[in-house]
C-alpha cells in the first residue's frame, strides 16, 4: 500500500457508492496537497528518519508500506525501507547503529507518548537525540489509508523539513 493505492481506494469507493464527483474532488484535493509538499521539500537533503510504529516490542515500517512511502515523499528516508517485511521487530541496537537523524514516535489513540519520548530521550549517543530530534506524531493521521493520511503526510514533512514545511 502507498499514498497512490489510497487515492485509488477513495476513487472506488466513490463509484461504488455513486459519489464519483466528491471522491474525485476529494482526490484532486490530497493530490494537490502532497504536490505542494513535493515541491517544498524538492532538492533538499533528505534526512534519514526512523519510524516507530510500536515501542516494546520495537516494530518499524519496512518496504512497501503506506509509511515508508510518506516518510519519502515528506523528504525523508527511512531507514528501515528495505526491510523484506511490512513491519518488522527491530532492536534498539538495530536503530542506533543506523544513526537516524530523526525519531518519529506513533502516537496511538489517547495514550501518551511522553513515557517513550523519555526512553529514547535517553539515549545521548544518538545526535538525533542530541539535537532533540525525536518527535511524536498522531498514528492515526499516518497509519490508516483513508482520506487524513495526507495531513500524516504533511505531519512527517513538518517534522524532517521544518524549515520548508508549515
Amino acid at each position: 500500500m502507498d499514498f497512490a493505492s489510497v487515492l485509488e481506494s477513495i476513487t472506488r469507493v466513490g463509484e461504488v457508492l455513486d459519489r464519483a464527483v466528491e471522491a474525485r474532488r476529494l482526490v484532486a484535493d490530497m493530490q494537490g496537497r502532497a504536490d505542494a509538499i513535493a515541491r517544498a521539500v524538492a532538492g533538499l537533503r533528505r534526512p534519514r528518519v526512523l519510524y516507530v510504529l510500536w515501542g516494546n516490542p520495537l516494530i518499524v515500517p519496512g518496504r512497501d508500506t503506506l509509511i515508508t512511502d510518506l516518510i519519502r515523499r515528506a523528504g525523508g528516508d527511512s531507514i528501515t525501507a528495505a526491510e523484506a517485511l511490512p513491519y518488522p521487530r527491530f532492536s534498539v541496537e538495530e536503530a542506533v547503529a543506523r544513526d537516524p537523524e530523526w525519531i518519529i514516535l506513533a502516537q496511538h489513540g489517547e495514550a501518551s507518548v511522553d513515557q517513550r519520548l523519555r526512553e529514547w530521550e535517553a539515549l545521548t549517543l544518538l545526535p538525533a537525540v542530541r539535537k532533540s530530534h525525536v518527535r511524536p506524531v498522531d498514528g492515526d493521521l499516518v497509519h490508516r489509508p483513508g482520506p487524513r493520511v495526507v495531513d500524516g503526510l504533511a505531519a512527517i514533512a513538518r517534522i524532517v523539513h521544518p524549515e520548508r514545511v508549515r
